[in-house]
């Protein structure tokens, strides 16, 4: 699916969590602190790809069995000079099958309130919905919490 062959698609490593890191803290406006990201690397209800480029990560996937039918999209980034070439929809194939192989039956992404009126040709919610997503209601209330600041998220689903 990934445009090239130069892109390469494994399992996070322990000598990876700096460069992802940098990853989620250019990406999100909730990015995970370094002790998030090790307790999650440890934590067996996670599990995390990332995409190589010549060695170079430039693309992390972090999924969570949430129940016994769903499995959560916690984090799918690319750094922006990648984006275009196929790579978040292989990283969206590696989740559904990781939802298949736990015998779930969807997979859900919550996202903070203010980015679903983005609405444009390369934001999140177009990409969720041209991958099959649909928002749910109601809102999930304080869901992100940054700086000790909160906020709402909405919660998108799609059933495989």
């Amino acid at each position: 699916m990934i445009e090239t062959c130069l892109y390469h698609i494994r399992g996070v490593m322990p000598g990876d969590f700096n460069d992802i890191v940098d990853l989620d803290i250019k990406s999100f406006e909730h990015p995970w602190t370094g002790q998030e990201w090790t307790a999650r690397g440890h934590d067996a209800k996670y599990a995390m790809s990332v995409v190589t480029y010549f060695g170079s990560i430039v693309a992390v996937l972090v999924i969570r069995k949430a129940s016994t039918r769903m499995v959560e999209l916690c984090k799918l980034m690319v750094k922006y000079r990648h984006r275009g070439k196929g790579i978040s929809r292989s990283l969206l194939k590696v989740a559904e099958d990781y939802t298949r192989r736990g015998r779930c039956d969807r997979l859900f992404a919550v996202v903070p309130e203010h980015r679903i009126y983005r609405d444009h040709p390369n934001s999140l919610i177009t990409w969720l919905k041209k991958t099959g997503f649909e928002a749910r209601t109601p809102f999930l209330k304080d869901h992100f919490e940054s700086c000790g600041d909160s906020e709402d998220g909405v919660k998108f689903v799609r059933k495989l």
